[in-house]
Order: C-alpha cells, then structure tokens, then sequence
C-alpha cells in the first residue's frame, strides 16, 4: 500500500472510532488533555504559542487558552490564506469568524511565524515518534516547514488516535511531543524513519 493510500485508509478507520465517542467523554477527555498540556514542562520559557481553534472533532483548547493567557503567554490562531498553503496566526481580537475551511479564525493583529515559540497542532492520528496524520491540505505541513525548527510542535488528540505508525511522506513535519488525555511522550524526529 503506498503512502496516500495508507493515509486514507486511517483517516477512514479514526473517523469511525471517533462516531462512538459520546460528547461527555470527549468532554471529560479534552479537559484532561488540555490540563496535561497546561502544566507540562514543554511551556518552560514559552512566550508565545500558535494554538488551534477546535472542529468539534477535536481535543477542544478553550481551557488550554485560558490557563495560557492567566500564565501571561500570548495566544494566537492560524488564519487559512488564500495564496499560500502556510497559515497565518493572529491574535484573539474580539471574536472569532468562520473562514474558509469551516473553521474559527481570528480577525486580529498578524504574529510572524518566527516568534511563535511553541504550536499545538491538531491531528486525525499520531504515533509516539512525532508522525502525524491532519485532514490533507497540508496547511500545517506547510507552516511549520515555513517556521523552521526552532519552534516546539506538539500535537493534542486523545489517547485513541495515537497508533503504531503514521504513513508519512518526504514533506510531512513531525512533532517533538504527543500529548493526550493519558499521557504527555516526548518524541525525537531525528530518530524516526522518513
């Protein structure tokens, strides 16, 4: 099976684990995620972090921004761009707008990539070596190739969709930690294959 095919083949399996978890344990579950996260010490020295907005298919971030912002770090939101497949991340100005994708999106001022210290990055499926599966366009590909390597990238999800290997491809960035509602594991992508 090559790459794309392995991809859609674990997208098609996480999307039917998801349709049996009831809201209250995806609730329960995100609130724990996030809490883990919150007290980790990947946010040592952290000034600034690129966090999602969540689909309702996510581990929610909500309480992940709150205790963010409460510890005095800035918050901001990526921002589909209609010329490039790189995000943009911006401020919380007001309130958030649905943009292209369906997704919340902020409307406020710009942050440049470069000083974004930390990105909490979505996923469908992740495994314990930093390979992450997202939805397919490739926007955070392309943004956190675009950040370079100096910023943290960590992947929230719940403890279901970490799996043993994750098709990965040549352009496809990996993560330094996996965090969930059970579990916090750093992971190395020097070490993992290509």
């Amino acid at each position: 099976m090559d790459c794309e095919q392995g991809k859609h083949t674990l997208r098609v399996a996480m999307r039917e684990r998801r349709s049996a978890m009831t809201a209250e344990e995806h609730l329960a579950a995100s609130q724990a995620a996030q809490t883990r996260l919150a007290a980790s010490s990947l946010l040592s020295g952290v000034r600034t972090v690129g966090l999602y907005a969540a689909l309702p298919s996510e581990v929610r971030t909500d309480a992940l921004a709150g205790a963010l912002s409460i510890a005095g770090r800035l918050v901001c939101y990526p921002v589909v761009r209609d010329d490039a497949r790189a995000l943009d991340f911006r401020r919380l100005s007001g309130s958030f707008h649905t943009g292209a994708l369906g997704v919340r999106e902020p409307g406020g001022e710009r942050v440049d990539l470069t000083e974004i210290d930390l990105f909490v990055v979505p996923a469908i499926a992740a495994d314990l070596t930093g390979g992450r599966l997202g939805r397919g366009r490739g926007h955070y590909d392309a943004t956190l190739a675009a950040a370079g390597p100096r910023a943290l990238r960590v992947v929230l999800l719940f403890d279901w969709q970490i799996v043993p290997a994750v098709p990965v491809d040549r352009h496809d960035q990996r993560v330094d930690a996996v965090c969930t509602e059970k579990r916090l594991v750093r992971c190395s992508r020097e070490e993992a294959p290509a």
